[in-house]
């Protein structure tokens, strides 16, 4: 009853909020930042640009805003950013796989410092397993970026940016303890010697995820077992100065997370248990190319290796490994042809190989050229961008694009897009093996889609920024596994899904006084299953909620800092027919931080406050009320 009252309190309370300002989660720039300057983003065109220049509509999230949260992995900190869910599978070290504008997680393209790490196996990428220590920021693209991206990139663009060793002598330290057993310890060194510039980071996390729930079948609170999450993750990145603006960069991250899996409710798995461990190895030289020009080579390798074991499972025990190593090379320029038009081009060669015990051996190899015009004429700037991908085997894709941005005033600018995107079948869908119950598919094809979207962004002072958008995608050839089609009585993938997804994005960020920030924002989505199937047509898709709101305060006060952040998800479709929903949830996060002398910082995190139980994936329920003390040391 007390949950009840508050939460209904507090929904009270945020409306003069959220009518006065729609703005983009998660937090705000720190006290000493000056709002009007302007923002830099890599992502959107695939070249350093003033975000409010670009096309696409991004979201970035900063050093000072991640440090600020309080979260322990990428996954964590993506949670209230405008347009994406992640709907998890339970507490922390769960699967966060994300969407953005109601795509699957495979239709996102996930980057680290423009590395893709989508595994070619299963499409996806587990946020989760991305440690935070490392990060120095983190750009969200939303809408389709195949033009520039190739396979994958059809609801967006998410691209971890880490830490780059600045030369100046660092130590950090950090650690914390909170509910349900978690454990937190991480730490950078940074310095330099002559040209060279280095970075060492680490991070341990660990918990015992063994919170309480509501069972409804059992009619009373249970304890979640064997949800236990033990992860670690290092890096090195070495940066060597040439002279005459010349640069080599090597960097390597080796992660490692054992992790418990309860299963669902109704069907847990008390003794299963995952491992996952990847490495990033890059090497890459820029150097410049005539006036106002540069190019880049870069050759990169990304090793993940993934065990399952359940001793319970039916009808034999499951010993199951996968390991898949992807090898790229590619060369990336900006050429600037005058004063106002530069030319983004390169190619790009890409390897892929599985090895599982279940799936065996296979390889797919990709090759594709792309290039992109930037022409600003006046107050109007035209984008256009094609990209050709070929994979051994497969049918040639071809990906067009076409931004336009008019700044119609200091003060207004307009945007929109239109585009082609793809995701191409994983190793999964395409060789896996034929046992009693599913056999692969290899005449698949890709899933295709037309992304559109329309936007303004208004500034009416330095300090309040509003902005909106609305974008519309149709996706045909969508993969989905259905019985009998391949093979008689065994399910087997299949290109037979339509869906048509459309939207609307509202995101604003207010600086209202030298202490207090608000933000928020708001995404309104109608997905909507259009495949033809008599049962589900028309039906909205599974797991996509209807509406997402985020909203959030920072109070400063000298080194003092206070703030409260707030998450709304509006009910889920459950199943394909939408005869059960998930129920909706509020969540409001607290976080305080303190200076106890010297070089010391305390920082207190309260998650969900008012306890409230839902679940965001059937059978999967999420921890409620926890506490997190961290104590930080930088000298």
């Amino acid at each position: 009853m007390y949950a009840t009252l508050s939460r209904c309190r507090l929904r009270w309370l945020l409306i003069p909020l959220i009518a006065a300002v729609l703005a983009p989660m998660p937090c705000l720039a720190s006290e000493d930042e000056d709002p009007s300057e302007t923002e830099v983003v890599v992502t959107a065109t695939r070249r350093r640009q003033a975000k409010q220049t670009a096309s696409a509509a991004v979201t970035v999230i900063t050093r000072a805003e991640i440090a600020a949260s309080g979260a322990p992995t990428v996954a964590e900190v993506l949670r209230g950013a405008a347009g994406i869910d992640i709907p998890r599978q339970g507490p922390l070290g769960a699967a966060a796989l994300p969407s953005l504008r109601g795509s699957s997680a495979g239709q996102v393209l996930v980057l680290v410092d423009g590395r893709r790490l989508n595994s070619p196996q299963h499409g996806d990428v587990d946020l989760s397993d991305i440690a935070i220590e490392n990060v120095e920021r983190i750009e969200v693209v939303r809408g389709g970026a195949s033009a520039l991206y190739g396979s994958d990139a059809v609801g967006g663009v998410i691209n971890i940016i880490t830490r780059a060793p600045s030369g100046e002598p660092e130590v950090r330290l950090s650690q914390g303890y909170g509910s349900f057993n978690t454990q937190l310890l991480s730490g950078l060194y940074s310095g330099s010697t002559g040209r060279l510039r280095y970075a060492l980071t680490a991070q341990r996390t660990s918990a015992t995820n063994d919170f309480e729930y509501f069972d409804a079948q059992a009619g009373r609170e249970q304890t979640r077992n064997n949800a236990g999450y033990h992860s670690w993750d290092a890096s090195v990145k070495l940066v060597a100065d040439l002279g005459a603006s010349r640069q080599l960069t090597f960097s390597a991250e080796r992660s490692d997370a054992e992790k418990d899996l309860p299963g669902a409710t109704s069907y847990p798995t008390p003794a299963a248990e995952q491992r996952d461990q990847r490495t990033l190895l890059d090497l890459h030289y820029l150097t410049p190319l005539g006036e106002g020009g540069d190019i880049t080579g870069r050759l990169y390798r990304v090793e993940q290796e993934n065990r399952y074991l359940d001793p319970d499972s039916f009808p034999a025990p499951t010993d199951a490994t996968h390991r898949t190593v992807m090898d790229v090379g590619e060369v990336l320029g900006h050429s600037r042809l005058s004063g106002n038009q530069v030319l983004t081009y390169g190619i790009e060669a890409r390897n892929q190989r599985l090895k599982s015990s279940m799936v065996g051996q296979h390889s797919r190899t990709t090759a594709a050229v792309f290039v992109q015009d930037q022409l600003e004429l006046g107050r109007f700037q035209a984008i256009p961008g094609i990209r050709a991908d070929f994979a051994k085997g497969f049918e040639g894709e071809i990906s067009p694009k076409l931004g336009l941005v008019y700044q119609a005033s200091e003060q207004v600018t307009l945007r929109a897009n239109v585009g082609r995107s793809f995701r191409a079948p994983t190793l999964n869908d395409l060789y896996w093996p034929s046992d009693s119950f599913s056999t692969g598919n290899p005449n698949l094809r890709s899933e295709h889609a037309v992304t559109a979207d329309i936007g303004a962004t208004w500034r009416p002072a330095p300090s309040l920024e509003l902005d909106a958008t609305a974008f519309t995608h149709r996706v045909s050839d969508l993969i989905s596994w259905q019985p009998g089609v391949v093979a008689p009585d065994k399910w087997s993938p299949v290109n037979v899904g339509k869906a048509r997804i459309r939207g609307i994005e509202a995101l604003a960020t207010w600086k209202a006084s030298e202490r207090l920030q608000l933000s928020a924002n708001m995404t309104y989505l109608d997905a909507r299953d259009r495949s033809g199937a008599p049962d589900t047509d028309g039906k909205r898709l599974i797991i996509k909620p209807e509406f997402l709101a985020n909203a959030g305060a920072t109070y400063r006060l000298g080194k003092w800092v206070a703030g409260v952040d707030v998450r709304y998800t509006g009910r889920r479709p459950a199943d394909q027919k939408n005869e059960h929903y998930l129920g909706a949830a509020l969540v409001t996060d607290l976080r305080l931080e303190a200076p106890l002398g010297g070089a010391v910082t305390a920082a207190v995190h309260v998650s969900n406050l008012f306890d409230e139980r839902y679940e965001a994936q059937p059978g999967y329920p999420l921890p409620g009320r926890a506490i997190t003390l961290r104590l930080s040391e930088r000298w």
